[in-house]
């Protein structure tokens, strides 16, 4: 039973074994919580400096007495805001009643129509063509509305016809030169070399699209990328002029071209080519865009109206200008989200609504009958957008306003617009064919092509709304007034009274207007309807002024260029300017700043950091142990609604927040998530803080408002393509209708305020394996049909893996990878590439990997995205990845499976054969080893009792062996104190009989003055007697108590500790050892230093044990000192010291001496038995191991070395008070 019961748990373990030895681990890493946020900016404590008397300047006595001017807008001449760019339709919509039923019609009989066998033909799907890394699209300059150009895509000199986005966010272009895949970073050609007008993607992902590459023989292709095929369907007839290809609901495709040629429909299932040729009635020449309705219905435009093809009712219906359209020239048909069917022809729109029997007519321009229309697309908004020749237009049905995009909006001036896709909502991507040259480009508009750049290539300098909505501006050349239903605005310069054109900054105070500039100041008092004009000439002592605050006592402080700070004493007429002569740190002084509640003054230079002043105490403070606050170059000052104060700066180190009630200051950049260390304007939005920086804005919200009671540092939405080009630094504002305005070359508008949440689908887009690119294709082959014969070929052929030595179960995803791949072990080297779909933004890409089963952390990365790793040895892996954006919202991480299987050698099942192998081996050993252990069981059976006698008589030698030594070292110690303790014993011995004599010679003389009857005499000499008796006495005893020590010394200890003077102890033994080896040896000498901590209470040790530490560590420290004497001579003097030390709660004995040292090589030995570095019969090699034992177990203490050749020795033995 036992052996079957090993023999078992040997196999399980056997197995268990194999099991994981052939099959490597994969440890689930969670994504790090440190990566999810921003980290939370450092709260330092707010300290300041000791306040310092200020020095004003005195000398610039005399008053400001202000110009006043009128200002009463009405009378001004204002010109027109244009702040959406949308203006009202040049005609009235009107609308039109009409009966469906009614509409004329015929019947339609699939029949009797001309139709054509299709010819199939599939083959291997083509490997993709090389990709291009796009740049992100450039902001075209200069333009009121914004617009990015994607430069990159019209320099590869292709021309794009059509866009789509499919299911998993990724946008497909057809072009003259193959189908092309965008991924968020790469364009692919994924169908290189097929001239392509048109394509689609049906319910099931399938792509369908027109090839005309062939003149003669055009096709309509069915590309199926998961099974790698391509199924091309043909026809007798010509149709390279269809340019435009539409799924039905019911598997029907429908076509349409812009040349001679009707309408067709394709039946892939019924392998047929219908023709709506003459003989169904269809006699235009060109027939256009068709969009198929909710109820399958084709509806096509042509020149002679729109034909509805009703499959489901057998008839074709048909609607033109008699029945209520606009014209009969009709170039798109459009199915909108209501549900209503739109036919564009030039110039005009008709919005036809079935169920309600009215027909809405919008007309776009005059009577210019040029404008063709190309493309409609509905935005998420509900705005419709018109692609048309040489102009892009946007209506906006909830106002009724239009807005043309042509070539001064950012489009190329010949470019017509023949497409249009919504690839996230409010922007949108715009194809614009050239009518000259062939070629085009491609355009992003975001915002829904509202205008956000009013006062384009005006810089703004500083911006601000009023009480009452009205916006004022900044600029180097005036100042610009917008109303505030803003429609119209006005411009002011010295003729109105403007101190200076150029503004430095637009502030209201107290429902004042305060206009700084390079002259000079402003005060604009809306209740009067003037303002105040201060410069030189009103008395003011500087040119350009920054700032301007009035204090509790009205007083005003004034900063400017290099010259300090100006206060203007209103009630003394006195102008007073403080400098660095003065107490500033800086004469650059940007802004000036009065703290509610508290009265101090808070200025920000341009050169160093903040300075408080008090004006009360006339004194100053600066900011201290606050990092890089000495060194910002400030930019502005904002007191928030909770007493915050938020200074900006540049140019590295980003934003501060000091918060006096906490008395904390934090500190923001790139790290706690700020789009720049350089930040400019700051605002408050409801509680929250809008942070211009050089690039983007962001939004900061404070912990009290933030559901996760934390601050949080967002990107504000529309942002992210935004950078400065100016260095204004209060250019920014916001509106009361929550826009954020953003000055800078024209004032940029964002409409708006909400965080960027945005955040696209992360995917892993291939593998590379050994340094191949590896597409993935099922095993079964292509059944190819060349047209006259049909052949199988395999996939692997034109390059793709398929299964053998690569294993996986199936396809999936958008980029068709193998789910649980499963590699050979030579393949190891292996690279993934990832990116995130769907977005086609302006700031920075983050990625975040890790490959669970070799890394052991995230690694984040910027914009890199691909991976390689290395020689990977056999097991499981999951390749992870998330990305973000700038406004730090990671995604859900993409993941990929994969094993690389370990050899044959190294399998399961040969694991499996060498157990079988190894167990049947073992099994044949263990039935010979048996039967030779039987055999020979009885003879070891009397070896051992004969052994185990002769090991039992050794262990008693041993015993008494270990006994004799411990005990001859205990007899070497108490040796080496026999001398001494003889030394100290004659001392007490000799004063025991020098005054037994003399109390001898007392005694005598005592009889003889009792004799004499000299009383006196005698109580003298018997009080001597008594003092010498005494003496005897002392003396007898310390002899006593020297040899009782030398007994408790020799022998053995009991274990009991006892409290002890430590102190005394070591005095005690110093002495004894010295005077031992000066009793053995006359001619040694040394001197001796002690130096007791008196403040050290009794510790409870075992005195005798530690004693015979104390005496082996001090009688080696003799030894030492007089062997280095022999050695060296007269020149050197030995010297050996002991001292005790208090040190917390321990105590430490030092015991240290001059001679040679120990050498380095043999200190670590020390302490082990027997070794000794004494000549032979000079020590046992005990004495230290049994020092070490007694201080470390017996005394859980510490005995410790320290030791230089040629310079000396010191010991330390740590003990414990903690157990007194």
């Amino acid at each position: 039973m036992t052996k079957s019961f090993l023999c078992h748990g040997v196999a399980i373990i056997f197995l268990s074994a194999c099991l994981f030895a052939s099959c490597h681990q994969v440890e689930d890493i969670p994504f790090p919580e440190e990566l999810a946020e921003y980290p939370q900016p450092q709260m330092l404590p707010l300290e300041f400096t000791a306040p310092q008397p200020l020095h004003w300047d005195t000398t610039g006595k005399g008053t400001i007495t202000p110009t006043v001017f009128p200002l009463d807008f009405k009378r001004l001449k204002g010109m027109t805001y244009d702040s959406s760019g949308f203006k009202p339709l040049p005609f009235a919509v009107t609308e039109s009643s009409f009966s469906f039923s009614a509409l004329p019609s015929r019947a339609l009989n699939l029949e009797g129509m001309t139709k054509h066998p299709l010819r199939k033909k599939t083959e291997p799907l083509p490997l993709p063509a090389s990709s291009v890394k796009l740049q992100k699209p450039e902001r075209a300059p200069a333009l009121t509305i914004d617009v990015k150009i994607w430069q990159q895509i019209a320099q590869l000199n292709i021309i794009v016809y059509q866009m789509i986005k499919d299911q998993s966010g990724a946008i497909w272009f057809t072009t003259d030169n193959g189908i092309y895949r965008f991924d968020g970073t790469k364009l692919t050609n994924m169908i290189p070399g097929v001239y392509c007008y048109s394509f689609f993607f049906d319910k099931n992902g399938t792509l369908w699209y027109l090839d005309a590459s062939d003149q003669k023989d055009a096709a309509i292709v069915k590309a199926d990328f998961k099974n790698k095929t391509l199924v091309k369907y043909f026809t007798d007839l010509s149709i390279t002029s269809i340019t435009n290809i539409v799924a039905g609901d019911n598997g029907d495709i429908w076509q349409s071209g812009s040349i001679a040629s009707p309408p067709a429909l394709i039946n892939p299932e019924e392998m047929l080519y219908y023709t709506f040729d003459s003989k169904s009635g269809f006699n235009s020449g060109r027939y256009y865009k068709i969009a198929v309705d909710t109820e399958a219905r084709a509806w096509i435009g042509s020149r002679h109206g729109v034909d509805i093809i009703d499959r489901k009712a057998n008839k074709v219906i048909h609607i033109g200008r008699e029945n209520g359209l606009n014209t009969d020239s009709i170039d798109v048909c459009a199915a909108g989200p209501d549900g209503r069917i739109w036919a564009a022809g030039y110039n005009v729109l008709d919005a036809i609504d079935i169920k309600s029997g009215k027909i809405t007519h919008y007309r776009l321009d005059g009577d210019n009958n040029n404008q063709r229309i190309y493309c409609l697309k509905f935005d998420k908004s509900g705005q419709l957008w018109v692609g048309r020749r040489l102009d892009l237009s946007i209506i906006n049905f909830n106002n009724n306003t239009l807005r043309h995009i042509g070539s001064t909006g950012g489009l190329s001036y010949n470019d017509n617009v023949v497409d249009l896709l919504e690839y996230q909502p409010g922007q949108i991507l715009v194809t614009g064919l050239s009518s000259t040259a062939s070629r085009g480009g491609i355009y992003s508009i975001e915002q829904s092509g509202k205008t956000v750049f009013p006062f384009r290539n005006t810089a703004i300098l500083s911006s601000t709304e009023d009480s009452k909505g009205n916006l004022w501006v900044g600029t180097e050349n005036g100042l610009l007034v917008v109303d505030s239903a803003r429609k119209t605005y006005w411009r002011l310069d010295t003729d109105n009274g403007l101190a200076n054109p150029f503004i430095q900054s637009v502030t209201e105070q107290d429902g004042k207007v305060v206009i700084t500039t390079n002259g000079g100041y402003n005060i604009f008092n809306p209740s009067k309807s003037e303002w105040e004009r201060v410069t030189r000439k009103e008395g003011l002592q500087t040119d350009s002024v920054y700032s301007l605050t009035e204090d509790h006592k009205k007083n005003l402080w004034i900063t400017g260029t290099s010259a300090g700070i100006f206060q203007y004493d209103r009630s003394s007429g006195n102008i007073l300017n403080l400098t660095s002569s003065g107490g500033l740190n800086g004469n650059f002084v940007v802004q000036a700043s009065v703290i509610p509640g508290n009265n101090d003054i808070w200025m920000v230079t341009n050169e160093s950091g903040p300075n408080i002043i008090d004006p009360i105490n006339n004194s100053i403070r600066f900011i201290k142990n606050v990092p890089g606050i000495d060194n910002i170059s400030s930019k502005g000052i904002v007191i928030d609604s909770h007493g915050r104060i938020w200074i900006t700066g540049t140019p590295t180190y980003g934003l501060y927040m000091i918060d006096l009630t906490g008395k904390k200051i934090a500190h923001f950049t790139t790290q706690e998530g700020l789009a720049d260390n350089t930040t400019y304007s700051i605002l408050e939005y409801n509680g929250r803080m809008l942070v211009c920086t050089n690039q983007k804005v962001n939004i900061i919200t404070p912990p009290e408002l933030s559901s996760h009671t934390r601050w949080e540092v967002d990107l504000l939405k529309h942002s992210e393509g935004l950078k400065k080009s100016t260095s204004s630094f209060v250019s920014d504002a916001m509106s009361k209708r929550g826009d954020y305005l953003w000055g800078d070359y024209g004032l940029g508008i964002i409409y708006g305020i909400e965080p960027d949440t945005s955040m696209g689908t992360n995917y892993i887009t291939g593998i590379r394996i050994m340094g191949k690119d590896i597409a993935f294709a099922d095993p079964q082959k292509v059944q190819a049909d060349t047209g006259q014969q049909k052949s199988k070929v395999s996939r692997s052929s034109i390059g793709y893996a398929e299964k053998g030595d690569f294993k996986w179960d199936s396809l999936s995803g958008p980029y068709h990878l193998p789910v649980n791949l499963s590699l050979p072990n030579d393949q190891k080297i292996i690279q993934f590439s990832f990116t995130e779909l769907g977005t086609v933004r302006q700031d920075s890409l983050q990625f975040a990997y890790i490959l669970e089963g070799i890394d052991k952390k995230w690694t984040v990365t910027k914009d890199l995205q691909t991976e390689t790793y290395l020689n990977l040895s056999p097991g499981n892996y999951i390749f992870k990845v998330a990305s973000r954006w700038q406004n730090g919202k990671w995604n859900t991480p993409a993941t990929f499976n994969f094993t690389i299987r370990p050899p044959w050698y190294a399998t399961w099942w040969a694991y499996l054969i060498y157990f079988i192998v190894a167990v049947s081996l073992l099994r044949l050993y263990i039935i010979f080893r048996s039967r030779k252990l039987v055999r020979e069981n009885k003879v070891l059976e009397e070896k051992v009792r004969h052994r185990t006698k002769q090991l039992q008589e050794s262990l008693e030698n041993l015993r008494s062996t270990q006994t004799q030594l411990i005990q001859s070292e205990k007899m070497a110690s108490l040796g080496e104190l026999a001398a001494g303790i003889a030394h100290e014993i004659q001392n007490p011995l000799n004063f025991v009989n020098n005054f037994s004599e003399i109390n001898a010679e007392l005694a005598t003389e005592l009889a003889e003055k009792v004799d004499q009857g000299n009383y006196e005499e005698v109580k003298v000499i018997a009080t001597d007697i008594k003092e010498n008796s005494e003496k005897i006495s002392h003396h007898g005893k310390r002899a006593d108590g020297i040899v009782k020590g030398m007994l408790q010394h020799s022998r053995n200890s009991s274990g009991l500790k006892e409290p002890t003077n430590i102190n005394t102890l070591c005095d005690e033994y110093l002495r004894l050892a010295y005077h031992g080896l000066r009793a053995k040896d006359k001619s040694f000498n040394s001197g001796m230093n002690t130096d007791f901590d008196n403040s050290i209470p009794l510790l409870s040790i075992v005195p005798q044990d530690i004693g015979r530490v104390i005496l082996n560590l001090l009688t080696n420290a003799f030894y030492a000192v007089n062997e280095r004497a022999k050695s060296e001579g007269g020149n050197y003097k030995a010297l050996v010291s002991i001292s005790t030390k208090k040190v917390n709660d321990k105590v430490e004995i030092i015991i240290s001496d001059n001679g040679n040292g120990i050498p380095q090589s043999i200190i670590d030995k020390i302490f082990q038995p027997f070794f000794t570095t004494k000549p032979t019969g000079h020590g046992t090699g005990l004495g230290l191991s049994m020092s070490y034992e007694i201080i470390t177990k017996a005394h859980g203490g510490e005995l410790k070395v320290e030791s230089k050749e040629g310079e000396g020795t010191r010991f330390y033995i740590v003990l414990s008070l903690k157990n007194n």
